[in-house]
């Protein structure tokens, strides 16, 4: 049974014939190989999704596993409600967050702490000289490619104290 017959008790009628709900009568007579031709494809149409449908369901069963569990089994990602237990407060379980400096509007600077390697990214008319900044409260898989001259103008002691960095002019 088709999905719309079951969900209204009658069949779908086709474009073809909205106008009545009963017998299908056509009355224009010049029509009628539109009329068949439309219907022999809805038949195709309806036989190949019917062997895909065969097919896809050959698959499922041929995949398909009987389940089949005895009293006291234990199955994998599942539990029951009454396992839950209550928690009690322990103060043990309280975490200590790292101490970052929070001005009033709850905002907090990031500082680089050091840097950790340089390029340079070259396109079609200029270089721009890259370092690779590790910042403060950060670990490294986090730390950013920033543009050198940005870096030096506003921490100009993180350059003094690298020895991996070094000024150099970039032609």
């Amino acid at each position: 049974m088709a999905p719309y017959e079951v969900l209204y008790g009658q069949k779908c009628r086709s474009p073809i014939c909205w106008d009545e709900v009963g017998k299908r009568k056509i009355l224009d007579p010049t029509i009628v190989p539109w009329i068949e031709e439309a219907n022999d494809k809805v038949k195709l149409v309806r036989q190949r999704i019917q062997t895909a449908q065969s097919r896809q369901k050959s698959y499922a069963d041929n995949r398909r596993k009987d389940l089949e569990f005895v009293v006291g089994d234990q199955i994998h990602n599942v539990f029951h409600m009454s396992i839950l237990k209550k928690y009690h407060p322990d103060l043990s379980h309280i975490l200590q967050p790292e101490n970052i400096g929070i001005d009033e509007v709850l905002t907090y600077e990031e500082k680089p702490v050091k840097l950790l390697d340089r390029k340079v990214k070259e396109l079609r008319n200029k270089r721009i000289p890259l370092v690779k900044v590790l910042w403060r409260n950060h670990g490294l898989e986090e730390a950013t490619w920033e543009v050198e001259e940005a870096i030096r103008g506003k921490y100009p002691n993180l350059f003094s104290n690298q020895g991996i960095i070094s000024r150099t002019k970039f032609s």
